[in-house]
């Protein structure tokens, strides 16, 4: 009986015994569990806030190079057979070329190892590149990466941007025969209304001819390359006699008057130059007439003649020597605002019209980001 006692006793013992290293291996193991998922989740936590912080320094640095912008270089024209010159802009200053966005911000060398400080840590993000022709665009393939120091991870991505290739060249037609210097963008030289205009020296006798004649700074040169004259035709004499001509532009390198029967007159819708003009007298019936454009480097009239002036005359050195010369002058006469006059238009010209894409560089970017995604180191 009592050594049946004695063996139940024994094995409640082993069963406690059992049951309390169970229960507290469970909760050892319970504990240790809970301990970890705390542990676990102080990491994600901190993983997430380090997440949204690289994130946030990929912003940073991408609007940084969507909004870049920079004046660098001047738009020039080039026609083959002068050095580049500057295309003007409306108030007569050389063109500035704008450059902007992601492509221009590492075309011009801007940094590509950028710190942020992003709640009071530091973000670095980094820019490799690289880049090809590809018909009429450049590409450019950027992988940008945003890491803390020491840090387990990155966040990076990846994007494409192409734009047009672009030049600070503006190609136009060589100049003209005859043309001196470089070609600009027309711009008449006088001014709208002028009926004589002289550009180096004059001697005027009477008032009325002093009224309707003005100076302007422009050189004479500049008027020969704004009507795009070809001066090495100016080889034939003209000596007062009425000569009819087809050509609304003649060469002469005389005009000459003097005596009975002079009969000069320039048509509506003609232009001549001459080198030189030299009328002493038209006689009692003689007249010079002027409907259209005359330029002459040297202009010296006088004498007993009748001008009649409904177009415009330019000359480097203008001389009216004689008080018997008489002038009629058309109140609708002079020169227009392009340099026409009674019905003579200059020559159309053929220089391009300068477009906001052609100095605003980067309006036409293609950018696309290709991939996005976060890396343990």
């Amino acid at each position: 009986m009592n050594t049946c006692l004695r063996n139940e006793k024994g094995a409640a013992l082993l069963l406690t015994l059992f049951i309390i290293v169970f229960v507290g291996i469970v909760g050892a193991s319970l504990i240790n569990t809970t301990l970890y998922g705390q542990k676990n989740t102080v990491t994600s936590v901190a993983e997430q806030d380090e997440f949204y912080k690289l994130e946030t320094g990929l912003d940073f640095m991408l609007h940084e190079m969507a909004t870049f912008s920079i004046e660098d270089g001047i738009l020039m024209y080039d026609d083959g057979v002068n050095a580049p010159y500057p295309v003007e802009d409306e108030n007569g200053n050389p063109q500035k070329i704008v450059k902007r966005g992601p492509y221009y911000y590492i075309e011009t060398g801007q940094p590509l190892n950028v710190t942020y400080e992003i709640d009071n840590q530091e973000v670095e993000v980094s820019v490799s590149y690289e880049h090809e022709v590809i018909g009429e665009e450049t590409e450019y393939t950027y992988k940008v990466i945003a890491q803390f120091p020491n840090s387990k991870f990155e966040r990076s991505l990846d994007m494409i941007v192409r734009v047009p290739v672009k030049s600070e060249l503006i190609e136009i037609p060589p100049p003209p025969p005859g043309h001196v210097g470089p070609q600009k963008p027309p711009k008449f030289p006088g001014n709208n209304g002028d009926l004589i205009i002289y550009t180096d020296k004059h001697n005027i006798h009477r008032d009325d001819w002093k009224s309707i004649s003005v100076k302007r700074n422009s050189t004479f040169q500049s008027f020969i390359d704004y009507y795009e004259l070809d001066t090495s035709k100016a080889t034939t004499v003209w000596n007062g006699v009425p000569k009819p001509s087809n050509n609304s532009v003649r060469y002469y390198s005389l005009i000459k008057a003097s005596g009975n029967e002079v009969g000069i007159a320039i048509q509506p819708g003609h232009l001549t130059y001459a080198k030189n003009v030299e009328i002493s007298g038209c006689g009692s019936s003689g007249s010079v007439t002027i409907h259209g454009v005359l330029i002459a480097e040297n202009i010296d009239i006088g004498g007993n003649c009748k001008y009649i002036l409904s177009g415009g005359i330019i000359a480097k050195d203008f001389t009216q020597r004689s008080n018997a010369t008489t002038l009629e002058v058309d109140p609708n006469g002079g020169f227009d605002e392009d340099g026409g006059a009674d019905g003579y238009e200059p020559p159309p010209r053929e220089i391009p019209t300068i477009k906001d894409s052609d100095y605003n560089w980067g309006l036409n970017t293609h950018f696309e980001i290709t991939n996005m995604e976060t890396n343990r180191k």
